[in-house]
């Protein structure tokens, strides 16, 4: 009988992992599941060339991952014994604390997680040392400019990627009512650090380091590399993945109190304030995985 393709939906903080890909002797996201996928004897223990999962998205040592998937092929007669919720439990009452699994979904055999429909990110443009703040219409202007499809070859590392062209299918800011905190950004698929950078360059145009028709000239002429910067990973968060084959449970998103910079601080003020926004990240992560494990798991 042919075994049975499960998409794991699984968060973690990103500052605890060396990235969300295996690589031997480092502590990452995939080998952390693996390692108990087999204490669970649910798959083989990771090691290189051969692995349980298959991650949807990857990301970079530092990155916040509120929802990454992965593949995992279990024998359907476990599969007919067990139901998600008891996989979800099992699995986090082995792993640590700082990586957890909040849903489970049946697939069909030739579903493959690489494949999602639209890719969400969030960035904290206000955890960035020197973000001095903007005003949302400001920020809606120069964000418009990388809408649409357009060569990222100046706003990525593309090493191994055939094409740096990306369609960005919606960009704008992040709000907490009134409160600006940095964009939001989807697409079906990003290059390597494209987010990063694009967040970088903002933070050049809000001080004056360039100008919105040097950002414009990187991205349509990119055979003329332009190095625009690249953000810290501390404050990107992969948001969501969406496909056409299943659907996770999303509830409405409450406000969630993170704090607002001080922009007439002293400098000395506002980096200690940093200190304590990258803190907030990691309870913020913590608080969206508990919502979607019980969204997911009634």
């Amino acid at each position: 009988m042919s075994p049975v393709r499960l998409a794991i939906a699984y968060g973690y903080l990103g500052d605890e992992f060396h990235g969300s890909q295996y690589q031997p002797a480092q502590v990452t996201a995939q080998g952390v599941l693996e390692e108990v996928i087999a204490e669970l004897t649910w798959g083989e223990p990771p090691q290189e060339g051969r692995h349980s999962l298959r991650n949807a998205s990857r990301c970079d040592a530092g990155v916040h991952v509120r929802m990454n998937v992965a593949a995992l092929e279990i024998p359907t007669s476990l599969w007919e014994k067990i139901t998600p919720t008891r996989m979800v439990d099992a699995m986090n009452d082995h792993l640590p604390n700082s990586i957890w699994v909040w849903g489970i979904e049946e697939a069909s055999a030739e579903w493959n997680p690489r494949h999602p429909i639209r890719r969400t990110y969030r960035f904290r443009l206000e955890g960035c040392e020197y973000w001095n703040g903007v005003e949302v219409e400001q920020l809606e202007d120069w964000l418009s400019i990388f809408s649409g499809t357009n060569d990222y070859a100046s706003f990525s590392r593309p090493e191994g990627v055939a094409t740096t062209i990306r369609t960005i299918e919606r960009i704008s800011p992040w709000m907490e009512g009134e409160h600006l905190l940095g964009f939001e950004v989807s697409g079906p698929s990003f290059v390597w650090n494209q987010v990063r950078r694009i967040a970088s360059a903002i933070e050049f145009l809000a001080r004056g380091k360039t100008t919105r028709e040097e950002v414009v000239s990187a991205l349509k002429n990119p055979d003329d590399f332009v190095d625009l910067g690249l953000s810290e990973a501390d404050w990107l968060i992969l948001w969501q993945l969406d496909y056409d084959e299943f659907s996770f449970s999303f509830p409405e998103q409450g406000s969630d109190v993170l704090s607002r910079r001080d922009f007439t601080a002293s400098f000395r003020e506002q980096q200690h304030w940093c200190a304590l926004a990258k803190s907030e990240m990691r309870a913020y992560i913590h608080r969206q995985g508990l919502v979607l494990r019980r969204a997911n798991n009634s």
